[in-house]
């Protein structure tokens, strides 16, 4: 199946956006994808394009402009495989993880996702992509895939040439003496160019002179021999061959290293080895002149290179993005702005301040030791801090669980983890780091760690803690510093517990493992009285909480007091959460809603992995399969639905959502990525102080939504000309409202500058802000 998407107009907008991070216009979505682990590189003209495991990036040699290009902007999809130029046929080919194709060619991304949608069992991958003419070979988990890419057709079957016809795991594919080499999990195989039929498994013999049961991963023909380098995965000892075809004989390349290598190149009429620790380059002679394992005092992860017609080597590294080396020595290092990882497992936003926590726990609540630390999203960048940055805090702590940032003061974040307990921030720096020795905190005696699994602060300004598998439940950090442990009873004591939410009454509500709990905790706004303490377990017993489903994975508290549960059979809403530790009902309700004719349950068939209220009390529920929700206020219309195939989200697996509530930017954790969409809900500022709109000035190619932003909730809205006719009218419901630049009349507005009013309660008007209308 092929889909064309042009992308010409979309290339000129893009030289427009620098590498860092800019404003999107409502109903737009942007990346926060990470840019410095590369795998493949390409030269494509005066451009080097350089392939993540997600997106690409491409830098303007002339220029010195970079660009980024994702799914959110042209790609099919997102997880890269490999990626090669065809420069006799100017088109650039691009494989993804899950077997879709991309070619770019003429400003346009062609895609075929025939291979992705067929019905193959085994190692369904793409390993690698080598030209023959039109003719584009994909080196498969299963076998060699041939696509025509002047025809823009697969012309042949596909061939499986492991024994009598069977897949076998083909990792790469070369041509040379009137032959196709494959290099694959079980030996070389050969086969005649000049034969009729390749698909025919027959055509196909194994060498059996060079280890016939071996692992070879790449394979070259080069200035009349052939190249092949012997891989055992897991195995750091890797040898190169050399084929003479004069002596029929196989032997050692001299000079080649036992380094684990990942490419052989030829590029620039020299061969490359691409190893684990740089690059070797080989002359027509077949002898070393040069490697580069250290430019500029930088120790390289090399995964692909190619030598431009300068001499110039353009590295995809797998940690510092793409490193461009002139000389022997020095090093020029290219890597948009983005988080050092995809991996995320909880976030939070404060006055437009994004953290996230990039580790978690196993499903059986155990370590995953991931090692990527914390993100922040502040002043449009990102900043890392991990034991690669430079912050040595995380050097022996690592698998960050949970973020709560100060609402009174956004530079104090906190940050919980599965090791030793909660690291402090203040200012973008480590200053605390609070465990057993200087905290309430205690050790999971079965673990020997402290885990932290969620934080959340109360109105009175304490940071609540989770204590996974503790004999007290929950810690909290008074606004002095102090510190104190609190004993849920034994019903509630070294349990395996995740997040916590503190609603308005200061009510804590704590998820648990187990199936069928939910712990409510209030110490009754008296935390040093410990006497007047209160706790309970609401369950799926009718009248103690009538929980639905098995297990609870998210909870939120909307904009009306009423609690919105997330499980693993849909979404209930607690509507009197403050009757818990009174008399009156505090059951879980299920919302009604009617799909295709039938009265159902909302979301009954989906797990709800994350629910997150926006300014105008919508809400936006993430899920494990289906992609994001979002909700009118009481739940029973749905305003949108995004999926990974029918928007630009990177996966149907939602892990978290967190909202910018003065921009309406809604960020999307997903198990691919993060990615964000601005919507039109902002939270209503007490004054209109602060009035921004975007875009402003409104050009005239520009047909979208205007924002006004930072306006007072339920506030009349007028907009005029200057000469004071009235073109636009409304109410603000959050603290935006919407104009897409049309008069009374649902015409284009004319050019000239519109004056915005705001009336409040007492029907004063007030001129709050202009905007510069071009037509």
């Amino acid at each position: 199946m092929k889909s064309i998407f042009n992308l010409s107009a979309l290339f000129f907008l893009l030289l427009l956006i620098p590498s860092t991070h800019a404003q999107i216009a409502i109903g737009e979505w942007r990346d926060h994808l990470p840019y410095s682990r590369t795998v493949r590189v390409a030269e494509v003209e005066n451009m080097i394009y350089c392939a993540t495991q997600y997106s690409i990036f491409v830098y303007d040699k002339d220029d010195q402009s970079v660009l980024r290009k994702s799914k959110v902007n042209g790609l099919s999809d997102v997880g890269i495989s490999a990626m090669m130029y065809n420069k006799e046929y100017k088109t650039l080919v691009i494989t993804y993880t899950n077997t879709n194709i991309d070619l770019i060619k003429e400003g346009k991304v062609i895609n075929f996702s025939d291979i992705k949608r067929r019905q193959i069992l085994g190692n369904k991958t793409i390993n690698n992509i080598t030209f023959n003419d039109s003719l584009t070979y994909f080196s498969c988990g299963f076998g060699i895939v041939v696509l025509d890419i002047k025809n823009e057709e697969f012309p042949e079957p596909t061939y499986f040439i492991g024994p009598e016809g069977s897949q076998l795991n083909v990792l790469d594919i070369t041509f040379g003496a009137d032959s196709v080499y494959a290099a694959t999990e079980s030996g070389i195989y050969k086969a005649s160019l000049n034969s009729t039929n390749l698909a025919n498994f027959n055509e196909w013999t194994k060498d059996q002179r060079l280890y016939p049961d071996k692992s070879f991963n790449a394979i070259t023909f080069y200035n009349g021999r052939l190249f092949t380098n012997s891989h055992i995965e897991g195995n750091t000892s890797d040898t190169l061959f050399m084929y003479d075809y004069y002596s029929h004989t196989w032997s050692i390349l001299p000079g080649s290293s036992f380094l684990q290598k990942f490419r052989l190149n030829v590029s620039n009429e020299q061969l490359i080895e691409v190893t684990e620790l740089g690059i070797q380059i080989y002359d027509q002679n077949f002898s070393k002149v040069a490697t580069f394992d250290n430019p500029g005092g930088i120790n390289l992860q090399s995964r692909d290179v190619i030598i431009d017609k300068n001499n110039t080597k353009w590295i995809a590294d797998n940690r510092y993005g793409l490193v461009s080396v002139e000389n022997d020595k020095s090093a020029f290092f290219i890597t948009p702005n983005g988080p050092h990882s995809h991996k995320v497992f909880d976030m939070a936003i404060e006055d437009q301040k994004l953290w996230v926590a990039s580790g978690g726990r196993t499903l059986s609540w155990g370590k995953m030791y991931i090692a990527d630390g914390v993100y922040s999203f502040i002043n449009e960048s990102w900043k890392n801090y991990n034991g690669s940055t430079g912050y040595k805090t995380f050097d022996t702590i690592n698998d960050m669980t949970c973020i709560a940032i100060n609402p009174k003061d956004n530079r104090q974040v906190f940050v919980g983890n599965w090791v030793s307990g909660v690291i402090e921030f203040f200012d973008e720096q480590v200053v605390n780091v609070y465990s057993t020795h200087n905290s309430s905190l205690q050790i999971w005696p079965t673990a020997t760690y402290v885990a932290v699994s969620g934080m959340d602060f109360d109105s009175h300004n304490n940071l609540w803690v989770v204590n996974s598998g503790a004999t007290n439940l929950l810690s909290a950090k008074k606004p002095d510093g102090t510190w104190k442990g609190f004993y849920l009873g034994s019903n509630a004591s070294s349990i395996d517990a995740s997040k916590v939410m503190v609603d308005s009454y200061n009510q804590k509500w704590i998820l648990v493992r187990a199936d069928h709990k939910l712990v409510v905790f209030s110490e009754n706004n008296t935390f040093d009285n410990t006497s007047d303490d209160k706790v309970k377990i609401l369950t799926n017993a009718p009248g103690n909480g009538n929980l639905p489903g098995n297990k609870i994975y998210s909870i939120a508290e909307d904009q009306d007091g009423r609690i919105w549960i997330g499980t693993d059979q849909g979404v209930g809403v607690i509507y009197s959460p403050q009757n818990v530790f009174g008399d009156g009902n505090y059951d879980v309700q299920r919302i009604l809603v009617e799909v295709g004719g039938y009265v159902q349950y909302l979301l009954e068939s989906e797990v709800v992995t994350s629910i997150a209220i926006d300014g105008d009390n919508q809400k936006w529920i993430g899920t494990e399969r289906a992609g994001v929700f979002l909700l009118s206020a009481n739940g029973t219309e749905q305003i949108h639905h995004f999926t990974e195939e029918n928007s630009p989200l990177f996966s149907n697996l939602i892990v978290d959502i967190a909202i910018n509530h003065k921009s309406g930017e809604i960020f999307f954790a997903t198990s691919r990525g993060i990615i964000s969409y601005r919507g039109t809900a902002t939270n209503p500022n007490p004054t209109h102080s602060d009035v921004v709109v975007f875009p402003n000035p409104v050009r005239e190619s520009y047909t979208g939504a205007i924002a006004i932003n930072g306006l007072v909730n339920k506030a009349n809205v007028k907009i005029t000309d200057i000469n004071g006719n009235l073109v636009y009218t409304t109410k603000v419901e959050g603290g935006q409202v919407i104009w897409y630049g049309t008069n009374m009349s649902g015409k284009r507005a004319s050019s000239g500058v519109y004056l915005v009013f705001v009336s409040d309660d007492q029907g004063v008007e007030k001129m709050v802000t202009k905007i510069l209308f071009i037509k």
